[in-house]
């Protein structure tokens, strides 16, 4: 079970796989190990959403989770090199979410 209702960190591992390859019978992805740091890969993950929030073509992962606190990553990779950043902020709105819905909102010119 979890370790607590708003900090639990005792999940199973989320993971993030990229693309490899393909061919005519398969499709080869390869694991990141280390990517993530613990409080985000640990989390008790119900939903997950991708969405390039900051224009620069990479999207920002988003995971909304049961007993923890919710975790937005910026991405800051670069070619060959995954690097994410957590961003946190404060809740103010009471209530349970159980999914996960990402929006741009901004000006295209």
């Amino acid at each position: 079970m979890q370790h607590s209702m708003s900090r639990a960190f005792n999940a199973g591992r989320n993971r993030l796989l990229l693309w490899q390859g393909a061919d005519a019978g398969s499709v080869t992805f390869c694991d990141t190990p280390g990517v993530l740091p613990d409080e985000v890969a640990l989390g008790w993950t119900l939903a997950a959403g991708a969405a390039d929030l900051d224009g620069d073509l990479r999207p920002e992962i988003y995971f909304s989770n049961d007993f923890g606190p919710d975790r937005l990553l910026h991405n800051l990779s670069t070619l060959g090199h995954l690097k994410f950043e957590v961003l946190e902020g404060v809740k103010t709105l009471p209530g349970w979410r159980k999914a996960s819905r990402l929006t741009s909102i901004r000006a295209s010119s």
